[in-house]
């Protein structure tokens, strides 16, 4: 929390300081997010043993299960002002964001939960979005849709010890899964400086590559794996405040 103080007072001094210089203004944001995630159901790691009668094979079957979170966020990114009529802005943006995603075990068709991974999250997305919003009243503001790409990467895990020994787990690799999805985002100006507060959401669509980590089991386990690949999708919404930079060229392109 420290640290986004410290960044929301530097860009106050910039947003100062640079208004005069760019047709194309700059922007940053800082945003706290809502977020549930969820894996896919055809290709979601899956483990298998135990006795349930009521199963199809008379076993029980596992698979990770993800608690809502709330990621912080820094975006950056730039405004292109086109001639095009109708999407006379187009925004291209970056956003780096943190946060601690909780993962369990979870029966199928069952009741048991078990408590599996904390994992401190890092993800980096790239978006494109075509502002559909009056450019004339709106300015660089207003209503954008678009697509990104990204990229989630567990850069540390604490596996629970309890649940790692009653299914036999020997360890949870990590790795980076790649993804694409759709962007909504609305900004409404708050300030004569720049300053302007946004709101937005997205979903991560089909079609991922890779995955956040793979379950590997001990030789003396008594399940046994069907998948080993954790994939991760997520719906997220988020409410921020920011700073636009060279606003003062805005007049001079809207003509």
């Amino acid at each position: 929390m420290k640290l986004y103080l410290f960044i929301f007072f530097i860009l106050h001094f910039y947003s100062i300081s640079a208004q005069e210089k760019s047709a194309n203004p700059f922007f940053w944001e800082l945003h706290i997010a809502a977020q549930g995630s969820f894996g896919p159901s055809e290709t979601q790691a899956e483990i298998a043993g135990g006795v349930d009668s009521m199963s199809y094979d008379n076993k029980k079957h596992f698979s990770p299960g993800f608690k809502g979170c709330f990621p912080l966020e820094m975006s950056f990114g730039f405004n292109k002002l086109s001639g095009d009529t109708f999407f006379r802005c187009v925004q291209f943006q970056s956003t780096v964001s943190y946060f601690k995603q909780d993962i369990g075990m979870v029966q199928l068709f069952g009741n048991d939960e078990n408590p599996f991974v904390l994992a401190d999250m890092l993800s980096i997305r790239a978006a494109v979005l075509l502002q559909l919003s009056d450019f004339k009243k709106r300015g660089v503001h207003g209503l954008y849709v678009g697509l990104f790409i990204g990229s989630h990467f567990p850069v540390a895990i604490d596996m629970n010890e309890q649940t790692k020994a009653e299914f036999g787990i020997r360890a949870f690799s990590r790795s980076a899964m790649f993804y694409w999805g759709a962007d909504y985002k609305y900004s409404l100006r708050i300030g004569r400086q720049g300053w302007f507060a946004s709101t937005g959401a997205s979903v991560i669509m089909p079609g991922t590559v890779g995955y956040i980590g793979k379950i590997e089991l001990d030789p003396s386990s008594g399940y046994e794996i069907i998948r080993d690949e954790v994939r991760m999708y997520s719906i997220k919404a988020f409410l921020g405040i920011g700073i636009q930079l060279g606003i003062k060229k805005r007049d001079e392109v809207m003509k």
